[in-house]
């Protein structure tokens, strides 16, 4: 399969970004499905869908950063900076609620702990807590407590299931343009459309994906 130089810059680059978008969408499923009640996989399946959300919308310092990851291909999309934009600026809060998380879980897992799910089986709040500062098991640190406070870092932890499947889906739209536009290239082109990495690419059922959440 050969391509011009340039557009190799983002065929050759964009699978990596499919296969995370795969496991988001697979590990919301799982995380959505789980019983209310506590299940020991609540906290690592959740780190799992933040870090790769991380790594397919890249945050530094509660911004966008346009540096990294797929958005140094941006511009090979005219859609991918406004997608993005869009996207963070719907979802702000849940977007840097779910990054600080993934910092915390990276550094110091042993302090976050899922302590209760409020709603349905499919929209709910997840609520997840800082268990060095929990008075519930903890005593006699009401003042480090408002330190912390005071320093704006999260004792607790709160995700709108709601809101993480719109970001997901959000997410999912941007892609299946990435998809098509791939597909486009390679229209008519039977051997390149078989090759096993752009198979894998275009067999992603993202709609099927979105079907799910819907």
């Amino acid at each position: 399969m050969i391509v011009r130089y340039e557009d190799g810059k983002w065929i050759n680059n964009i699978g990596v970004y499919f296969e995370i978008l795969r496991e988001i969408n697979d590990d919301t499923n799982k995380l959505l499905r789980l019983n209310p009640n506590y299940n020991n996989k609540i906290e690592v399946l959740f780190f799992d869908v933040a870090v790769n959300l991380a790594r397919i919308f890249p945050i530094r310092r509660k911004k966008i950063d346009y540096s990294q990851g797929i958005l140094k291909l941006e511009k090979y999309f005219e859609f991918l900076r406004r997608d993005y934009h869009e996207i963070f600026k719907k979802y702000k809060k849940e977007v840097i609620t779910i990054n600080d998380m993934r910092d915390k879980f990276e550094h110091v897992p042993h302090i976050i702990r899922w302590r209760e799910y409020i709603g349905d089986k499919k929209y709910k709040k997840m609520i997840f807590i800082n268990d060095e500062y929990n008075l519930a098991i903890i005593e006699g640190n009401k003042k480090e407590i408002e330190i912390k406070k005071n320093n704006k870092e999260y004792l607790e932890w709160e995700i709108d299931t709601d809101m993480l499947i719109k970001i997901v889906i959000s997410l999912d739209e941007t892609f299946l343009k990435i998809q098509s536009k791939l597909y486009s290239y390679f229209e008519g082109k039977t051997e390149a459309l078989n090759h096993p990495y752009i198979k894998n690419i275009l067999d992603i059922d993202i709609d099927e994906y979105i079907k799910q959440f819907n």
